[in-house]
């Protein structure tokens, strides 16, 4: 049962833009974080280094893991959302499978996505690091490797609170609109040490070659399992008639 769900959910993805649109995120995010960090690089190394638009600290995962999370945020609010939006939620409550099974299935296909993208993006770093030259900011491939996993973990590990928002707000955008305000707040706290231990900052404490905590990835999974319950309860409540 869970086989075939998992089957259709890649089915409906593949006929989506969603599925290019977190490539293009992810894959060109990493492409891009390596040319911008290339070129702040080489600019703080000349006589415009004292310019306050010229950042020569700027690293990799300034830019690839920020587009990484808001990719997997996307797919997840489009996989648990697009049935309220396209009006076939019919079709979800009265099929002849548990609600909790769609879930499961939902957020399998959601994880080895997020896992696949991050792989994606850490091949595209490597090669756009054998074109530039690299600096002592930059990550090595093991680093980076490291970030982009992390990136799915933080992912995975925050992916069933937006789940829940989709079946909670009935909608693609509510989910949405509540993941970034949450990654918008937690970046803007990032000046207080509690807060960078939230998994949203586990890819960059791994970019800059730490190691993650006991308690964040404590933290991580007690998210992970609260936001599944809660999925689970939002879409068993659901209403076929509301």
């Amino acid at each position: 049962m869970i086989g075939r769900l998992i089957r259709t959910e890649v089915a409906e993805l593949r006929r989506s833009f969603v599925v290019w649109l977190a490539v293009l995120l992810v894959v060109g995010g990493s492409v891009l974080a390596r040319m911008l960090t290339w070129i702040s690089h080489a600019l703080g190394r000349t006589e415009l280094r004292g310019l306050p638009f010229i950042n020569a600290d700027m690293g990799w995962g300034d830019v690839a893991i920020p587009l990484a999370l808001l990719a997997y945020l996307i797919m997840t609010s489009y996989v648990f959302g697009r049935d309220f939006e396209d009006g076939n939620i019919d079709l979800v409550l009265t099929a002849p499978v548990r609600r909790e099974s769609v879930v499961v299935a939902r957020t399998i296909v959601i994880a080895a996505g997020a896992i696949l993208l991050s792989l994606m993006g850490w091949a595209a770093d490597v090669a756009m690091r054998t074109l530039l030259a690299t600096s002592s900011f930059d990550p090595g491939a093991t680093i980076s490797a490291a970030a982009v996993l992390g990136a799915a973990m933080a992912g995975i590990a925050t992916l069933p609170l937006v789940a829940w928002a989709s079946v909670r707000f009935r909608g693609v955008l509510p989910a949405l609109g509540l993941g970034i305000a949450i990654q918008v707040i937690v970046l803007a706290l990032a000046g207080f040490a509690p807060v960078r231990l939230l998994p949203w900052f586990l890819p960059t404490t791994l970019a800059a070659g730490g190691g993650a905590s006991l308690f964040s990835v404590a933290l991580s999974v007690l998210l992970f399992a609260g936001g599944t319950a809660a999925t689970f309860r939002g879409l068993r409540i659901v209403d076929l008639y509301e």
